[in-house]
């Protein structure tokens, strides 16, 4: 089959035919790339061909996963010159095409070529050509921007998510702005300035240099971004309110010169513009204005911010919030649980205010509610308690307690509305409540507020499921009062996690995660239970014991099915976790065996769906048998490794590592004979440079566990731990990378760990003579964090300072330890130290050594 006739077979979703294109991609990527290129350049091919060929190009350049796309750059990088210029040539002439889809796919597939190769400063020739193609026909125009469109989002993205991706250099961005703004002019034809405008809304991600030119900025501003939002073409009104948007996220400090008339268009368009679309861009961009102020506010609270909040949310209050809650009332009763429509736009906007403003938000939406909550219009009653629902993750509980007292007998009476969205709603309403002011619930109002959640219990599986989060919520309030004799959740417990378990096993439990919601509901009741219900949950124990047995044997046919039996899984392995961290050992060791083995056949399936819950399920039930989980090692070491092993899953890896220090420290020496498997994994861990960078410290903290564990055992790893502890102790970060500075932080308190993790082994195995031969190492990286250009927090100094304590208690004697504690940077240390007993030991402990 030659290429042309196969691009026409896959372009009709033929899979032997992408099977074979996909062949060639891996068998000889330097010579289908060209010929793909040629494809879609050749004007006597057929034209479903040529687009199926620009598409399956981009496709070879584009990769899903950050580890996909550095294989798939590696690959074009290593083409030569003169392949990739072929290509390149191809793809130019593409974008000329007399045909518009040829040149729009020829956008697509150039501008991936570009992704990769302009911030290198390759291809200098794009530019050029694009420029000159905008006094071309109106589809190669388009073309063009959506070629420079399409770059710089990808661009963007590359930046954001692969490491060491390069900045784009300045020079670079102001051409491709030249080139946009040729575009956005009111007098271009709209789809042509629609492109030109998306490619303006991608580029804004880098043109921080230029928004600090005053007249650029204004260009930006007015003449493109302020000006589209009167057009009368509906997309281009979109666009505009977007990139406003994003300038508010990413330049909020120069919004000052603007925002009078940006305040104006934007309550006018959400007042008027026949769109709803267009509504909900500018009500997004209100919602943006109040999260970064949000975030500049708490900054300020923190003495770190570099910006200075000019409170226009505060201001736009009187004026915004009446627009906001009118939009409230108009729900649309059809709409798909994911999808966004105007009503839940301004909920989030409205709860995002509240969140700014905090307590000023009451009186500008009280009277909304008051004045709606009896209405006749189902409308206006669910407007109104979706208006108080929104507004109570801003004040603080002292300002709202009254009205959350008043409000509760009114959402009980709401339970019973005629209207089932009315119904959701006060019970999404009542559970707010109780997850963030719960304690302006009178105790005596809790069993009242369960019995109406538990009839809801029966209803549809949306409003059931709202009624399982709100006794989540509930239940969660309380999880202070476990420590005691009897608390609230006492005299209902029973007759909840009855009515729970029964919510799982209706017909319709897979809607609107209601299965899911009500085992989360069951488990969170579980872990509030005080000790004169424990009783009961020895029961419930074998329950689900049985339950988990019986999930694993449903039949599972389709992939629909099989994802549904792992969330089942995983679900009521979370029950497990609330079950043995609330029973006492006694109860739970008879049951611990069938316990134990659902566990290992959950994690001997192929699906990793519920093999985290699993993994955290098994460390409960260590850290409740402790030793007697011994028995249990052969089994349960190899799919440990397993699970460690799967680097490219870093949330699964991690809590495979969580679950191996778990057995870590309870059976101790028992895992002797695994050592060098399991420091081996987590070795290849540390060394695989694919691996997300948030491991290393999660692992390195791990190594002193497993440390403590082996005791004098750990040995032979000295010399490998030692080489790596010491590569990590060298990582640093300039000052002014928060994000890249919180992560060496981190890192070095892990290392620190590790340190201390390997002196107790050694202490605990009589080898402590072993550890002299890191403290050349720890001495010298204790002596960096001690000066101010490390920037070590507050807790990797106290962390130090313990170090330090322990390494002069136990090998003080020594003479070149003592000579290392008489060092300036001891003293520097315990000054720095917040945590005043840390310091106060260790200082006793290098006082006693140097004058031993």
């Amino acid at each position: 089959m030659d290429l042309t006739t196969t691009l026409l077979a896959a372009s009709k979703a033929d899979k032997n035919a992408e099977a074979q294109l996909h062949q060639w991609t891996e068998q000889n990527y330097a010579q289908i790339a060209p010929a793909l290129a040629l494809e879609l350049a050749s004007e006597d091919k057929p034209e479903q061909a040529r687009t199926s060929a620009g598409l399956f190009l981009k496709n070879t350049l584009y990769g899903k996963s950050v580890k996909t796309q550095q294989i798939y750059h590696a690959r074009w990088k290593s083409l030569s010159a003169e392949t990739r210029k072929s290509i390149k040539d191809s793809l130019m002439l593409a974008l000329r095409s007399n045909l518009p889809s040829i040149a729009h796919f020829g956008a697509i597939a150039a501008s991936e070529v570009a992704a990769v190769e302009l911030p290198y400063r390759e291809w200098p020739e794009l530019l050029p050509t694009l420029t000159a193609n905008l006094e071309a026909a109106p589809h190669i125009q388009q073309a063009a921007f959506e070629c420079l469109g399409y770059s710089l989002e990808r661009m963007g993205e590359l930046e954001e998510t692969v490491p060491g991706w390069p900045e784009l250099q300045t020079d670079l961005v102001d051409k491709m702005l030249t080139t946009i703004v040729n575009g956005v002019s009111p007098s271009k034809p709209e789809p042509i300035r629609i492109r030109a405008l998306t490619a303006l809304r991608n580029s804004l991600v880098f043109v921080k240099k230029n928004m600090q030119v005053a007249e650029e900025r204004n260009f930006i501003m007015r003449a493109a971004l302020m000006e589209a939002t009167r057009s009368p073409d509906v997309s281009i009104r979109k666009l505009a309110y977007e990139s406003l948007d994003q300038v508010a996220e990413l330049y909020y400090e120069h919004l000052q010169d603007y925002m009078s008339n940006i305040f104006e268009l934007s309550t006018q368009a959400i007042r008027t513009d026949p769109d709803e679309s267009v509504k909900i861009a500018a009500i997004e961009f209100w919602s943006t204005v109040a999260t970064v102020e949000m975030s500049i506010i708490d900054e300020q609270a923190l003495g770190s911010s570099s910006l200075a909040c000019q409170y226009y949310t505060k201001s736009a209050l009187p004026n915004l919030v009446p627009l906001i809650l009118e939009t409230l009332s108009q729900q649309d009763e059809h709409i798909e649980e994911d999808e966004i429509d105007l009503h839940s736009t301004g909920a989030l906007c409205l709860q995002t205010i509240s969140q700014t403003v905090e307590d000023i938000i009451i009186p500008s939406v009280m009277p909304f509610v008051n004045q709606n909550i009896s209405s006749d219009n189902w409308r206006l009653r669910d407007a109104a308690i979706v208006a108080f629902s929104c507004i109570l993750d801003g004040p603080d509980t002292q300002a709202v307690a009254q009205y959350v007292s008043q409000s509760i007998p009114v959402l009980l009476q709401s339970f019973e509305d005629p209207n089932e969205t009315v119904r959701q709603s006060a019970i999404f309403c009542l559970s707010t409540i109780c997850k963030l002011h719960a304690i302006a619930i009178q105790p005596a109002q809790v069993h009242g507020i369960l019995e109406c959640l538990l009839k809801k219990l029966a209803e549809s599986p949306k409003v059931a499921s709202q009624a399982c989060s709100a006794i989540y919520n509930i239940a969660r309030s309380l999880r202070d009062e476990t420590d005691q004799d009897t608390n609230l959740m006492s005299q209902p417990m029973m007759t909840l996690l009855q009515s729970l378990f029964q919510v799982c096993d209706r017909s319709d439990a897979s809607e609107h995660n209601l299965r899911a919601t009500s085992l989360e509901a069951a488990a969170e009741v579980i872990s509030s239970a005080a000790r004169d219900v424990h009783i009961i949950l020895v029961q419930v124990l074998p329950n689900v014991i049985d339950r988990v047995e019986a999930a694993l044997k449903m039949p599972s046919l389709s992939k629909e099915e099989n994802d549904e039996k792992f969330q089942l899984l995983s679900n009521w392995c979370i029950l497990y976790q609330a079950l043995l961290r609330q029973l006492p050992k006694e109860a739970v060791l008879p049951h611990a065996d069938r316990c134990m083995a659902t566990l290992l056949q959950i994690l001997q399936m192929d699906n990793s769906i519920s093999h985290d819950e699993a993994f955290m399920a098994i460390g409960s039930l260590v850290d409740n048998v402790e030793g007697d989980f011994a028995k249990y090692l052969d089994y349960t070491i190899p799919l440990l490794i397993k699970g460690i092993s799967k680097f490219e899953e870093t949330n699964s890896c991690k809590t495979a590592i969580g679950t191996l220090v778990d057995i870590s420290v309870n059976c101790g020496g028992n895992l002797v004979r695994f050592g060098d498997q399991l420091v081996s994994v987590l070795f290849e861990c540390l060394k695989d440079s694919s691996a997300d960078r948030s491991l290393k410290p999660v692992v390195i903290s791990c190594l002193g566990d497993l440390a403590m564990a082996l005791q004098g055992a750990y040995e032979p790893y000295m010399q490998v731990t030692a080489m790596l502890l010491m590569q990590a102790a060298q990582q640093q970060a300039p000052a002014d990378d928060e994000d890249l500075l919180l992560f060496i932080n981190e890192l070095r308190l892990a290392v620190l760990e590790a340190y201390m993790g390997i002196l107790i082994a050694f202490e605990d195995g009589n080898k402590l003579h072993l550890y002299m031969q890191l403290l050349q190492n720890i001495f010298g990286f204790l002596q960096y964090l001690a000066t101010p250009a490390s920037c070590a927090d507050e807790q990797v100094v106290i962390k130090a300072v313990t170090l330090l304590g322990d390494i002069a208690r136990l090998l003080g004697s020594n003479d070149s330890v003592k000579a290392s504690l008489k060092s300036p940077f001891v003293m520097q240390l315990l000054t720095q130290c917040a945590d005043v007993s840390t310091s106060t030991w260790t200082n006793e402990q290098v006082s006693a050594a140097v004058q031993s």
